[in-house]
């Protein structure tokens, strides 16, 4: 379980995103000849093959033969297992961008909050809006000889529909939030901590209609919902992190009560 209680995800990440395989040979594929072939490179890491089998006479690339994943530590190569600390990816929606923070999750050195909500539970509706665009100008008045005045005035009023996609949450599942999961938030962003919610990239585009409705004042971030499963099977459920490492996981149904948390983690 790699964001089990006690593990250093930030350290865990920076060592698979680091580690590297060498290129041992190709497996090549020529269509018009009906044939596979396997071709080792002389060292690892080179790139001879096309001298044999060109493209030019339909040779292209099928696979690779690569060694396994390792790093090299003190002259030595260490093997290294992929997990699903390397999917760790969290993003955030900001002023029609999209901003990768995991980095900054993971760094920060103080203790911070992750409310994981992999499914907001709730009716999806679309909403029309009616918009009004305004155009003015503005015309100048003499008032004196070497005096003016500057008075807008509107020229035109358009109207236009827009449509967006908002959410009726369960009223079982807000309530998760607003009495238990919210005042937990609330005393943690008042001891100083970062405090932040993350769902599902499906479910993004409803995020903070869903904070609005729930009264979170924290941040909605975006990830993959596998990924948040794995972190934690509960929806909501928190975890504790400080400096990229996890120290603690709640369900639900056992959020402790704010005291007993800051009193935990001080």
């Amino acid at each position: 379980r790699p964001f089990k209680v006690g593990s250093n995800v930030r350290e865990r990440r920076e060592l698979e995103t680091n580690a590297k395989v060498d290129i041992l040979g190709w497996v090549l594929e020529n269509d018009s000849l009906g044939k596979t072939i396997t071709y080792m490179e002389p060292e690892p890491n080179g790139y001879t093959y096309f001298k044999e089998y060109p493209k030019n006479q339909g040779w292209h690339v099928k696979d690779q033969i690569q060694t396994d994943l390792y790093i090299e530590q003190d002259g030595q190569r260490i093997p290294v297992t992929k997990t699903k600390v390397s999917e760790f990816i969290v993003e955030s929606d900001e002023n029609d961008a999209t901003i990768e923070v995991t980095e900054d999750l993971l760094s920060e050195p103080g203790y911070s909050m992750m409310i994981v909500a992999y499914k907001l539970k709730g009716e999806k509706q679309t909403e029309t809006l009616v918009l009004r665009d305004t155009t003015w100008a503005v015309d100048t008045i003499q008032v004196r000889k070497d005096s003016f005045q500057y008075q807008p005035r509107i020229v035109s009023v358009d109207t236009r529909t827009e449509e967006r996609e908002i959410i009726i949450p369960d009223t079982g599942y807000a309530e998760r939030f607003s009495e238990q999961v919210n005042p937990l938030a609330a005393a943690a962003e008042k001891a100083g901590w970062k405090v932040y919610a993350i769902t599902t990239y499906g479910d993004a585009s409803v995020a903070a209609d869903f904070a609005k409705r729930i009264g979170a004042e924290y941040p909605f971030y975006k990830a993959d919902d596998k990924l948040l499963k794995t972190i934690i099977r509960a929806n909501p459920g928190i975890v504790i992190w400080k400096d990229g490492v996890v120290l603690d996981m709640y369900h639900h149904r056992h959020i402790p009560k704010a005291e007993a948390l800051l009193e935990k983690w001080k």
